[in-house]
């Protein structure tokens, strides 16, 4: 069902960035008033609201980047004064604040912010220190940076921060070894490289980071074996490769990994199936198709897993109605629901799930692109 038109009629409000606080759906929206800003709701029409204009005017701060740290909201933002840095909110419109000026000269542009003991670890750029890992507890005083991994002007471009066990994993550049896997513990003397996986300086570019029983799962390019599966429990010997999806030096190139019922579900493209929805326990033998959606190695590309309940939701395409909603309980795996129907789709995006509801957004051919939502 659709929670509220926000730009009534068939333009778009462009829903974008949902994160769950508290029970609470947070997101940005665009209104040809206020720009794009940051929203709430609570699945209803009256609850679906603007939480502040930061940038006041139909400019808009265009809020992005937004994690759930502790019962706080932490997102970048663009400053009328400040430029994009650092923001932090309540839910409310005095607790949705600047945290700090990480790059008074221009804009420190926070990314990849990430939950990890309760505090937000994120990538900023200061000219002094180029792009490196940083962390805050909400306050100025707090906002400090955890490691120049490349130290001086030069960065290490973090990315990718994944919380899998104690441990907090992300993949940074380096001279000499290229774009590899790292870990921090929050400490500078605790944030090193885990293994050059691609010996030399062009790095194996790991992402689509995972956890699942303590262990890392992630997609990286080897010399001989191509894009596949990986994983690593934080050390050297411990990192290696799953399963070659596509044998030799073909990709079989995974994403969307995601935790459900044990184990790890995630989208491979091999050369019977094309991209399709597969499955692995860590082993050989437990990594396997799930279903082929779109028969005879078309793929019906699978995106956005997000488990909801006893369900694993995701979009997929087939001839007959084009990408919508798809549901798998590892048993059984099918459409939910044909939203535009016919064979061009309602593209349904950022799919999020608060309790037992998914909330995403999606395209019907009547309202626009705006705010939906499923529940059992």
């Amino acid at each position: 069902m659709l929670v509220r038109d926000i730009v009534p009629g068939p333009a778009s409000s462009e829903p974008d960035d949902l994160v769950v606080v508290d029970g609470v759906l947070y997101f940005t929206a665009y209104h040809p008033d206020r720009g794009r800003e940051l929203w709430r709701s609570d699945g209803t029409f009256r609850g679906t609201r603007l939480v502040k204009d930061i940038y006041p005017g139909a400019t808009g701060s265009g809020p992005g980047r937004m994690s759930k740290v502790g019962r706080r909201l932490f997102f970048s933002a663009d400053h009328p004064t400040k430029s994009i840095e650092l923001f932090v909110s309540n839910g409310k419109k005095k607790g949705t604040r600047l945290v700090k000026d990480i790059n008074p000269a221009g804009a420190s542009l926070p990314g990849f912010i990430t939950a990890y003991k309760s505090k937000a670890f994120f990538l900023a750029y200061k000219p002094t220190k180029g792009s490196e890992l940083w962390r805050s507890d909400g306050s100025a005083a707090g906002t400090t940076l955890v490691k120049d991994i490349v130290p001086g002007s030069r960065s290490s471009q973090p990315r990718y921060l994944t919380k899998v066990g104690s441990k907090l994993y992300f993949n940074a550049q380096k001279p000499g070894t290229g774009t590899e896997l790292f870990k921090t513990d929050g400490s500078r003397a605790g944030t090193q490289l885990v293994r050059d996986i691609n010996a030399g300086p062009e790095g194996s570019d790991p992402w689509w980071f995972e956890g699942a029983k303590g262990t890392l799962y992630f997609a990286a390019t080897h010399p001989s074996k191509g894009r596949e599966l990986w994983m690593s429990d934080g050390t050297r010997k411990g990192t290696t490769v799953v399963k070659d999806l596509a044998p030799g030096t073909g990709s079989s190139e995974p994403q969307w990994l995601t935790r459900f019922d044990g184990v790890v579900y995630f989208s491979a493209t091999t050369p019977t199936t094309g991209s399709e929805l597969f499955r692995s326990d860590g082993t050989k033998r437990g990594t396997e198709l799930v279903k082929d959606i779109y028969p005879g190695g078309i793929g019906s590309g699978p995106r956005r897993l997000t488990r909801v309940g006893s369900g694993l939701f995701f979009t997929a395409a087939n001839a007959s109605s084009g990408t919508e909603l798809w549901k798998s309980t590892g048993t059984r795996t099918f459409r939910v629901e044909d939203i535009r129907v016919g064979p061009v789709g309602s593209e349904p995006r950022w799919l999020t799930r608060v309790g037992k509801r998914l909330f995403f957004t999606a395209d019907d051919g009547v309202n626009g692109r705006e705010l939906w939502m499923w529940k059992p």
